[in-house]
């Protein structure tokens, strides 16, 4: 042990040492900075990620944290307090769906092995529950308490834990058999057991009588024993309403009207319920009826004015507000806010600006509009005066604004004056100077500008800024509490409200460099070339900048150029409403375009590395960028090799509606422009002389993607050498290493000055040494020496990899320093000749000193562009889920290996967090073909309020109480896939997996203009799968209607769930159609012809049984160990095999044993080749209850496999004319199939396979895709 913490000690840096001291003091954002300076130098360090990664949790930046912690893991897989703080990063992303299994099952993984041991603990029974209860998995958690009950019935908390698993489940009746179970055992009585009963009994499908009739008793019995709700005066709706069931709630209390008639409060619960479920007239009527009885209720008329302006109903609605806010005692703003906003709507602007007024002036300070005199009659002291208080205080306000411009203070301290003085005009015009220059949205100033409009009689313009005094000003009928509990949620939901509410401002224009780190690169020569062309003259730029200080200075005092930092609210203002914006690299994950606006994205360099899905360091790293494309009016390449890049190695090319132009790089042109003068004042901030042979030395970053790390002792000793040499030394690098390299204070070594323009550099420096960037491809076009000095390039390219070899460029390869010297020394002395005309011709032939007015000309003035990736394939875009592997997986990858590439372009969306970190489905991704285009999701899903709220209760409760609760989730949900996917043109859209509830509503909601065909599968019995397994399914059943064709995998499970579901959900009879699923019989084939049957022994003597298929309920493996048990009674000489895992496989084991069948059946996992043991078996086996179109069958049949399945939809559909023979669902018509095997009583037909694939893909052709 003392050994171990040794070595821990000593893997230790000085840096991450320093970390751990700010980290014990809690000093997040300081200790964050040497974890992250600590990994720089030990790249291997798992605790320096971890500690980075906790570092951002606690400043909840849980992308970055999940990053680290991520990162932790692959160090040190096994650490299991690691993966629970990785689960926790996953729920605060929102990464974790309700119906799938979450990112992190370590808790229920543990849990599981443990009770392979300790069975008999009830306690860890309840402890599993728990997780699958919070992972929606309700039907795995009815099993598991029902094995806690049997183990220890004695605790009346089971009960109702499982009646309210079952309440989930929809199986209300065996729900209530619990509730009255638990209630025998409950001596404390709790209102909410009765109440409970009581709603699963009344909800009970049957209707029976009896169960009517103690639905009222459990009721009248939890309101004579609630002492919390009220029930007692306002009947059973008061539980209705504690739990959220308004609907239920509306019954009750409607009927409770006719007991009490009179009772105000119980009229406005009633108006409550009907204004929850969105029926705001109902809500209206029922508002007045409770204060016809007592109006001295403020907020009631507080929500009376709500659903009144939900229905736009404005001038009711704004006098009501006005009566709530001036009848309350307690001064409320966002009532006269409210108020103000109502009276807007109704075009009545001076009432409403009167309101808005009213709600903040008690609140903010009152600026006098006279001047107060000493001598009213002396009119020289007046006049002294007001030259004193304003003339002369607005001459310096001006005076300090010229010299700093960007100073959000004093633009607000000239407003106040102006607006004290009843310069009204000028007030506005600064104090919108202010509002554009201070990062964080401060209510007060669009309050003065409102203020000083209304002064100056302008009422409606002033309208428009009162109502941006509140960022939510919309009226959400929702809680607002998430927006301070979670800071992730307020920031998208901050950047949603301003999408949905502010207009596009026009000759606005938003540039940004590498995420607001620097003014540089492309965007930067654009902007230079844009502020000097009169077309502009009346257009603002915004540039983001995180870090004042690197604002040049030239800029800071231009006052049509305004500075904002990335992330900050000013920043998503802009983002939402610039009408130009363009960028190097990325806009963040929850930026949408919108229509009217123009995103340009220019890149950053040719690639010599791997960029996009070629990056090996992080799995999908590249899918922020690749979707920031899709999003893209106009996409700039310098080369044809960059263009393929962008479109090919980032998977766009596909779906891809934008203009792509190779005119080449607007940053050149600052190198090849390049003035004697600017040089000169270059060369004397870097300290050369006239005389100076000056050498930059510019390596690439290295490290996980987006994290800078180089061999910091490395880069000091190669530095000093190279400061020994006969010229000028100056290094530029990744800003965190330039700070490394500073405190190393190298004798001869110039860091560049960040306010000097990489490419202006080039122009001044007469050697390039670099690695692997593509600044060497900029420095090109100066037909200058070029040094690569790849000292890791065998490293590098196997951890990151390069496109070309190196000396395929112009210039040298060194992979040592000797070789740096030498080469560099030959050069000094004209020793090397060198020449880039080769590379010149390839990658800048375009670049030739007026890129800037090209790109300028295409962009603003909408210069016909030929787009170079035109193609006339339709578009498929799938959604396969997360690849875990199962028969839709199979029946997938079977599908797109046989559609034709000559006809159809494929492209997949995955979540990538769904995938990776998890072997086996990490594992079956790798089997994609590569022509297929995979677009990786990023980002949470953008919600306001009101979407939040519906979109909870919709996972909770599976439907909505009205159409307008539709409309407005469709709405987000449209939003979203405009987020995802941008204009995208998608000729077919296809939900093949069939079960995911965030991705069905997506697909429903994909655009019609730009998605011409929607398809979703069923693989299943749907209707069995609801009621038995997955309760959510009624929201997937609800958004069917907005398919074009609901697909089934065989004509009988078509039929079946056509008949099943048609009706009760309105969906369209010709929607349903079905197509066979396709094989793949030659890998099946060759799959099976491997020797390897993963350790299994198979004995010449025995006959084998074998099934493949998930260890769940569906499957129902108990039913055929049950029959296989008898049947070797009979015949000893038998034995089962039955491959597959899931969550029966402890409840499986243990039959085995107490059926005393451990050396006879055998559990053999989930084996990623099944098939050797399947040709080996003698006879397969399918004790399926519901299936859709068993691929296994198929497989088996491929095999020419003797097949016994239950008798069920999918298994006859697949088997009837075919092989296998079908047999009475239940252990007796096991028993006999098998038994009839053994003795040979069964025939069994040749599958004609190359007909059934013909038939099956011309199916797919003409139903899905016609």
């Amino acid at each position: 042990m003392l050994l171990t913490k040794l070595a821990k000690k000593i893997c230790q840096s000085k840096e991450y040492i320093n970390g751990i001291s700010l980290y014990k003091k809690k000093e997040w954002e300081k200790a964050l900075l040497f974890f992250e300076k600590s990994i720089i130098k030990k790249t291997k360090h798992a605790e320096s990620y971890f500690k980075a990664g906790i570092c951002n949790l606690k400043l909840h930046r849980y992308e970055e944290a999940f990053k680290y912690i991520s990162k932790a893991l692959e160090l040190e897989p096994s650490n299991i307090q690691w993966k629970e703080q990785l689960e926790q990063c996953a729920r605060h992303l929102d990464k974790l769906n309700n119906h799938m299994v979450s990112k992190s099952s370590t808790e229920e993984d543990l849990l599981r092995e443990k009770l392979n041991t300790d069975f008999n603990n009830p306690k860890l029974h309840d402890r599993l529950a728990e997780v699958l209860h919070k992972k929606g998995r309700w039907w795995q958690e009815v099993d598991t308490l029902k094995n806690a009950i049997k183990l220890d019935p004695s605790i009346p908390e089971r009960y109702f834990k499982l009646g309210t698993a079952l309440e989930k489940m929809g199986r209300f009746n065996e729900a209530s058999i619990y509730y009255k179970k638990g209630l025998e055992f409950n001596k404390k009585h709790d209102a909410i057991w009765y109440y409970a009963l009581g709603y699963s009994l009344e909800s009970d499908e049957t209707n029976n009588v009896e169960n009517v009739r103690s639905s009222k008793i459990a009721y009248a019995t939890a309101i004579s024993l609630d002492k919390k709700l009220n029930s007692n005066k306002f009947g059973i709706g008061a539980f209705h309403q504690y739990k959220g069931r308004w609907a239920k709630a509306i019954d009750a209390y409607e009927k409770h009207t006719s007991i009490n008639p009179l009772c105000a409060e119980l009229y406005y619960r009633l108006g409550l319920s009907y204004d929850r479920c969105y029926q705001w007239d109902k809500a209206a009527e029922n508002y007045r009826k409770a204060l016809s009885l007592d109006e001295n209720h403020p907020y009631w008329h507080y929500r009376l004015g709500f659903v009144l302006e939900r229905s736009q109903k404005y001038l009711d609605a704004a006098v009501a507000y006005q009566f709530a806010a001036q009848s309350n005692i307690k001064h409320i703003s966002i009532w006269y806010y409210r108020s103000g906003y109502a009276y807007a709507k109704a075009n009545k602007y001076r009432q409403s600006c009167e309101m808005y007024i009213k709600a903040y002036d008690s609140s903010q300070e009152i600026y006098a509009s006279q001047i107060k005199v000493i001598d009213n009659n002396d009119t020289h002291l007046n006049s002294y005066r007001k030259k004193l208080k304003y003339e002369s205080r607005i001459n310096t306000l001006e005076s300090a604004i010229s010299n700093s411009c960007i100073n959000y203070g004093l633009w607000y301290e000239l407003g106040k004056t102006y607006e004290s003085s009843c310069n009204w005009n000028d007030a506005v015009i600064a104090y919108h100077e202010g509002i554009m220059r201070n990062n964080t949205y401060t209510k007060d100033y669009y309050y003065r500008i409102g203020y000083s409009l209304f002064r100056d009689g302008n009422y409606q313009q002033a309208c428009n800024f009162f109502r941006k005094i509140e960022i939510f000003g919309t009226p959400y009928g929702a809680p607002d509490d998430i927006l301070t509990k979670n800071l992730t949620f307020r920031r998208n939901a901050t950047y949603t409200e301003f999408y949905e509410t502010l207009s596009i401002e026009k000759n606005t224009i938003l540039y940004e460099s590498f995420h607001g780190a620097s003014i540089s690169c492309n965007p930067y020569a654009l902007f230079l070339d844009i502020i000097d062309d009169q077309r502009f003259d009346n257009f603002r730029h915004i540039w983001v900048i995180n870090n004042e200080k690197k604002i040049p200075e030239q800029l800071k005092n231009k006052k049509n150029v305004y500075f904002v930092s990335r992330q900050s609210d000013l920043y998503m203002q802009c983002l939402a409403s610039c009408e130009f914006l363009i960028n190097n690299v990325s806009f963040p994950e929850y930026f949408i375009r919108k229509k009217g606006q123009r995103y340009l994205n220019t890149w950053h360099g040719t690639p010599i590395k791997f960029l996009g899905k070629d990056i090996k360091d992080e799995f999908l790293a590249h899918k922020n960028v690749a979707r920031n494309f899709l999003h893209t009016t106009h996409l700039l390449s310098p080369n044809t090799h960059t263009t393929n890049i962008l479109l090919d190695r980032y998977d766009i090319s596909n779906i891809f509606s934008g203009e792509i132009k190779e005119l080449g790089y607007p940053r050149i042109d600052r190198t090849i422009n390049l003035s004697s003068e600017r040089k000169e004042y270059i060369r004397r901030k870097i300290n050369a002389n006239v005389y100076d042979k000056v050498v930059l030395y510019a390596p690439t970053w290295r490290g996980i993607h987006g994290k800078a790390t180089l061999d910091i002792e490395k880069l000091k000793n190669d530095l000093e050498k190279l400061a020994d040499q006969d010229c000028h030394i100056v290094f530029r690098g990744h800003h965190m290493i330039e700070k490394l390299v500073s405190e190393q204070n190298i004798s001869g070594i110039t860091i560049v000055p960040s306010e000097i323009d990489t490419n202006e550099l080039l122009g001044a420096i007469d050697i390039l040494i670099t690695d692997y960037s593509s600044i060497a491809f900029d420095f090109f076009v100066m037909n200058r020496p070029v040094i690569y000095y790849a000292y890791d390039i065998e490293q590098y390219n196997n951890e990151r990899g390069l496109y070309f070899p190196l000396n395929e460029l112009p210039g040298t390869v060194c992979f040592n320093d000797v070789e740096l010297l030498n080469t560099l020394s030959g050069y000094l002395r004209n020793e090397i000749y060198f020449d880039a005309s080769k590379g010149i011709d390839k990658f800048c032939k375009n670049d030739d000193g007026s890129v800037c007015g090209k790109v300028i000309e295409w962009f603003f003035f909408e210069e016909k562009s030929i787009l170079l990736n035109k193609n006339k394939n339709k578009n498929i875009l799938f959604y396969i889920g997360p690849f875990i592997p199962n028969g839709i997986l199979s029946s997938w990858l079977n599908l797109i290996s046989v559609i034709d590439r000559d006809k159809y372009n494929i492209s997949l969306v995955v979540d990538p967090k769904s995938i990776h970190g998890f072997q086996e489905r990490f594992e079956q991704f790798k089997r994609v073909s590569p022509d297929i285009q995979v677009i990786g999701t990023c980002g949470n899903m953008l919600y306001n309020i009101e979407e939040k709220w519906l979109n909870d209760k919709l996972n909770n409760q599976f439907t909505l109480a009205s159409k307008e609760m539709y409309d407005i989730l469709d709405h987000a949900y449209q939003r979203e896939f405009l987020r995802l996917f941008g204009y995208s043109h998608i000729d077919h859209l296809i939900h093949f997996e069939g079960y995911n509830q965030s991705w069905v509503i997506r697909f429903a909601n994909a655009p019609k203009d730009t998605v011409r065909n929607k398809i979703i599968f069923q693989h299943n019995d749907k209707l069995s799968e609801w009621r038995e397994r997955f309760p959510y399914l009624r929201v997937v059943f609800d958004f069917y209607k907005s398919y074009n064709k609901i697909v089934s995998v065989s004509e009988k499970t078509m039929e079946l769930n056509r008949d099943n579901l048609s009706e009760f959900f309105n969906i369209e009879h010709d929607k349903f159609i079905y197509c066979d699923n396709v094989q793949n019989p030659d890998e099946v084939i060759k799959k099976s012809d491997d020797i390897d049957t993963s350790g299994f022994i198979f004995e010449n003597d025995k006959i084998y049984f074998i099934t493949l298929g998930r260890l769940s309920v569906e499957k129902d493996q108990q039913k055929l160990i049950n029959a296989f048990c008898r049947l070797q009674k009979l015949y000893p000489n038998i034995e089962l095999l039955i491959l597959g895992d899931g969550p029966l496989k402890i409840d499986l084991q243990r039959q085995i044993i107490t059926l005393g069948l451990e050396k006879s059946v055998h559990l053999l996992g989930r084996i990623s080749n099944p098939f050797p043991l399947l040709k080996r078996a003698d006879c397969f086996v399918l004790s399926s209850n519901h299936e859709g179109q068993p691929m296994v069958l198929f497989e088996a049949m491929i095999l020419d496999k003797p097949i016994i399945s239950t008798d069920i939809t999918g298994s006859r559909s697949a088997l009837e004319g075919r092989s296998g023979v079908l047999v009475e669902n239940s252990v007796d018509g096991l028993f006999n199939g098998m038994r009839d095997f053994i003795l040979g009583r069964l025939e069994f037909k040749h599958f004609d396979i190359e007909s059934y694939q013909k038939n099956a893909l011309s199916m797919f052709y003409e139903k899905c895709l016609h």
